[in-house]
């Protein structure tokens, strides 16, 4: 979870209290109490264990509230969340029974901000797929970049039980998800600890937190600059190249889930065009053949559908959006 710019941290065991201003304008607070006394599974883990080598580091077993409001003191939610092993949040109406599991991963709107356990689009899943035990993967205010970190990092098995092996992956991927992988100056507002790549011998490698980066570093200089929106747009301003990193870093995420599950797994990319519009949409359209290039599953779906899904003041998909959003996924994947 990235914290972004702080105005006031309350600290004391097993509670963290956060209030700030969100870089859309809006009033955020968040309460977060660990579910557990044992301090390496609680919300002190991110205090032992943060630090500039490791980039992601969860909340496990935790419990948040978090509201949001506009100046005006409208709500524009109040709700709480719930997180597991590895800070990756539950979902209801599981059916952990089953030998099959069902992945489910990308940003926020995956994660589910906004929302309680039982609205996420995982736990909207889990009421009409019971054939598979479904897992949200979501992590939030990042890219794919942070998902192949965690997966290299901290792996699946404390997640996926042995008996679930078999399964399927599905990424849920959005245009500006390329600028979080290249360390993009808004991205940077929040995400200059988060794991960044580069491209290394037809793969990709780890080359440390944005913040070793001294590019990340001036573009992190810039933002704090008056006027900087106007003066300097967003940057860099997104090449080939960047999107060919981006298709390899989920080629590399579809490599390590196939390793650490089970090599016929299948493994997704689902395409939400949301924010796709002409001036992008042949570097999209590019970036879907490299996928496919890579032996990459992808699935688009209907812009204008996607486009009628509701979303709130802050721009995350709501309760409407998710549950309509969870029925177009069950029939892709054409699963019971």
């Amino acid at each position: 979870m990235s914290f972004g710019n702080l105005e006031t941290v309350t600290k004391k065991y097993c509670f963290i209290s956060i209030q700030k201003k969100t870089f859309n304008g809006f009033n955020r607070l968040q309460d977060i109490y660990c579910s557990s006394s044992n301090d390496t599974e609680s919300v002190l883990y991110y205090k032992k264990h943060h630090s500039q080598a490791n980039p992601f580091v969860p909340f496990p077993f935790i419990t948040m509230n978090d509201k949001l409001s506009d100046d005006s003191n409208k709500i524009i939610y109040n709700v709480k969340y719930h997180t597991g092993k590895l800070g990756l949040r539950v979902t209801a109406n599981m059916n952990t029974l089953t030998h099959e599991h069902l992945l489910l991963g990308g940003d926020s709107n995956i994660f589910g901000i906004g929302v309680n356990d039982s609205e996420t689009l995982t736990s909207r899943l889990a009421q009409k797929i019971k054939s598979h035990a479904i897992y949200n993967f979501g992590l939030t205010a990042t890219g794919p970049n942070a998902t192949l970190y965690f997966l290299q990092y901290f792996g699946l098995k404390d997640i996926i039980p042995e008996r679930q092996k078999s399964g399927i992956f599905i990424y849920d991927f959005h245009y500006y998800l390329i600028e979080r992988v290249v360390g993009s100056k808004e991205f940077l507002r929040w995400g200059i600890f988060q794991a960044r790549y580069g491209l290394k011998n037809n793969g990709v490698e780890y080359l440390g937190p944005f913040n070793h980066y001294w590019l990340s570093l001036f573009y992190k200089f810039l933002d704090y600059l008056p006027f900087n929106e106007k003066l300097f747009p967003n940057l860099p301003r997104l090449s080939n190249q960047h999107f060919y990193l981006t298709a390899k870093i989920l080629a590399e995420i579809k490599k390590e889930y196939l390793k650490q599950t089970n090599s016929k797994n299948r493994f997704i990319v689902s395409i939400n065009p949301r924010y796709i519009n002409p001036e992008n949409a042949l570097g999209m359209d590019a970036f879907v053949r490299i996928l496919k290039k890579e032996n990459i599953e992808v699935i688009v779906f209907n812009q204008k559908e996607i486009l009628d899904l509701p979303a709130f003041d802050d721009g995350h998909l709501n309760q409407v959006a998710l549950a309509n959003y969870s029925q177009m996924i069950a029939k892709a994947l054409n699963i019971k």
